[in-house]
């Protein structure tokens, strides 16, 4: 691979790489956000009767969330993976873009041209 498609290549896998960190970092937050809320639920309701109507919304609500935190972590799982294969991809890149600078320099020092 020649050093401009090297680079054009580690330029895109960078720009991806930055891309699933930042929807891993949005999916941490709305983790932690969804965790508060459970919290918050969850305080709310042992003040109250356990079988009034408003304990079984607290209920659905906080089981509603807990469906949406398992999602939000599956999510993150496959990001992770990408990000991983990502990161092994830059560093092949990044040795190809090496080793196509260095050949570059020394078929250039070498006045084969």
């Amino acid at each position: 691979m020649g050093f401009l498609t090297g680079t054009i290549r580690l330029l895109y896998l960078t720009q991806l790489k930055n891309d699933l960190d930042y929807k891993i970092m949005l999916i941490t937050e709305s983790k932690r956000e969804l965790a508060e809320s459970i919290s918050s639920l969850m305080d709310v309701g042992t003040s109250l009767d356990p079988n009034s109507p408003v304990v079984q919304s607290l209920r659905a609500r906080r089981e509603k969330l807990e469906i949406m935190e398992k999602e939000l972590d599956a999510k993150m799982v496959r990001y992770q993976s990408k990000l991983r294969a990502v990161e092994e991809e830059i560093k092949s890149a990044t040795e190809s873009v090496q080793k196509s600078t260095a050949s570059e320099f020394s078929y250039s020092l070498g006045g084969g041209r």
